[in-house]
């Protein structure tokens, strides 16, 4: 069974990894062959193949949050019944029908909790940059 790859780099400067991160991508090529995608933040290069199943134009990934750019996801997997639990979260601007979306709306409503009552089988990585106060 192919389905999506996720990676990541954490570091100080991360843009200086940039070659790094497109070598990731490029081997986990066999796991998303429809798309790749690497989002830079000073801090963090998210990297994702994408298996394109759900929101098949608008499910690109890593996907930055509509809400606050410097929160992002990549995600790999299915959640079970995203449609219901995603009509529950109004207070969100979906911008796609992408589970995935869904992903970052629960993280901006509950946080890590989100993850006690979310069903299905997926790996993913929510990166948050520092906020300044």
């Amino acid at each position: 069974m192919v389905m999506c790859g996720i990676a990541g780099i954490i570091v100080f400067e991360a843009g200086r990894f940039r070659v790094q991160a497109e070598r990731m991508a490029a081997a986990l090529r066999h796991r998303g062959p429809d798309a790749q995608g690497v989002l830079e933040y000073p801090n963090a290069l998210l990297i994702h193949t994408r298996l394109a199943i759900v929101d098949l134009a608008g499910g690109a990934q890593p996907m930055a949050s509509a809400r606050e750019p410097g929160v992002a996801v990549t995600f790999n997997g299915e959640i079970y019944g995203y449609r219901p639990l995603r009509d529950r979260v109004t207070d969100y601007p979906f911008r796609t029908q992408s589970d995935t979306e869904l992903l970052l709306a629960l993280y901006h409503r509950d946080g890590s909790g989100m993850i006690e009552n979310l069903p299905g089988m997926f790996a993913f990585g929510i990166w948050m940059m520092a906020r300044k106060n």
